[in-house]
């Protein structure tokens, strides 16, 4: 009897907790039922991030530019510029927060984010020139930005020698001697060049000769062979552009030539003066082979004589304190005098000297006595 009892009371205990399972499992499967299905809200949008273009590893901060004492300006350093998210997402960037909103999570998107610099680096070197002090060195994006630059004395811009990095553009206003570079968007530096400048006279000679055009770099010297008509002398010179010239021994003459100009050289009637130029105590060892012991000549006129010595002999001339323009040594030893633009009477004392005669070499001297 006991025995069937206790059979039943293991029936019904068995019968209650196959009962209670099937309810968990009911209630669990309910529960699991109303859970959302896992991944339903993850956000499924993974992030690049560029700065000025080039890709980065994290996101550019927001950061405060300070100044040179360390200070903060209230200018960011880095500026959101724009995105672009695949699977057509779309979102905006909350600069206050400085973080993305895309407008759909759910969605699988690559999210390309590009930042650039609020402020660049400009340098500019001048070559030939003087960059001065006060120009900018740092320029907000997009901004255009002016350099003053002063050409060195006599140099200029020849309208090609400008080169800035990446291929960047800038002109320069010779007007205001100004370098401009437009919508500058990265770090650049600009080099230009000043040459020195090609200079030009132009001559017009009135009552002579002598028309030309003489070429020089700034600063340089120029002279030109202007002569007179016969009864024309003592010119005057006008030059353009504060150019100062002068007449010398037929020539005019700039020292310094800062600008290009047009000399007019206008020589004045005269009456005519005559002068003589005497050659005086010609030794019998020289020959005067062309000219005349006196000649005569109208005022900045040219005499020209020639004088030979014998063989064995040299010859000189002594004007006193005037000076042949020119000496010309033949080879047969005669000698030509030229005397330009005279304007007084010469007198020239003609002298000849016997050249040193060489000794007879020592192999001579005993060839000869051995004969003997």
């Amino acid at each position: 009897m006991k025995n069937k009892i206790g059979i039943a009371i293991i029936a019904l205990l068995f019968c209650a907790s196959t009962a209670a399972a099937a309810t968990g499992y009911m209630y669990d499967q309910k529960r699991n039922d109303d859970k959302p299905k896992e991944n339903e809200n993850k956000n499924l949008v993974t992030y690049e991030y560029y700065l000025d273009d080039v890709k980065q590893d994290t996101m550019p901060q927001k950061e405060d530019i300070i100044d040179e004492f360390g200070n903060p300006t209230g200018s960011q350093k880095y500026m959101f510029s724009r995105f672009n998210c695949t699977n057509n997402i779309s979102g905006t960037f909350d600069e206050d927060n400085w973080n993305f909103i895309p407008n759909d999570e759910t969605k699988e998107s690559v999210c390309s984010l590009y930042f650039v610099n609020s402020q660049y680096n400009v340098t500019v070197d001048a070559r030939g020139g003087i960059v001065t002090t006060d120009n900018p060195s740092v320029v907000q994006r997009g901004a255009d930005v002016q350099f003053k630059i002063t050409p060195d004395e006599g140099y200029e811009f020849k309208g090609t020698e400008i080169v800035c990095s990446n291929n960047k553009t800038a002109s320069w206003d010779e007007s205001t001697n100004t370098l401009s570079v437009n919508g500058v968007t990265e770090n650049m530096a600009c080099t230009i060049s000043f040459e020195i400048k090609e200079l030009r006279v132009d001559i017009t000679v009135k009552n002579g000769t002598g028309n030309t055009t003489e070429n020089t770099t700034y600063g340089g010297s120029i002279s030109a062979i202007v002569e007179p008509k016969d009864e024309y002398e003592n010119p005057t010179i006008s030059c353009t552009n504060n150019q100062e010239a002068q007449f010398k021994d037929n020539k005019l003459i700039i020292d310094k030539l800062t600008d290009n100009t047009t000399c007019t050289v206008t020589f004045k009637k005269v009456t005519p003066n005559s002068y003589k130029l005497s050659l005086t105590d010609i030794p019998e060892e020289v020959t005067v082979t062309s000219g005349s012991n006196e000649m005569s000549v109208v005022s900045g006129g040219t005499i020209t004589f020639s004088l030979k010595p014998n063989e064995g002999y040299d010859v000189n001339v002594d004007c006193g304190s005037i000076k042949e323009s020119s000496k010309d040594q033949k080879e047969d030893g005669s000698v030509t005098y030229n005397f330009l633009s005279v304007k007084q009477d010469i007198n020239c004392k003609v002298t000849a000297t016997q050249k040193p005669v060489e000794p007879a070499s020592s192999s001579t001297t005993e060839s000869t006595d051995t004969n003997n």
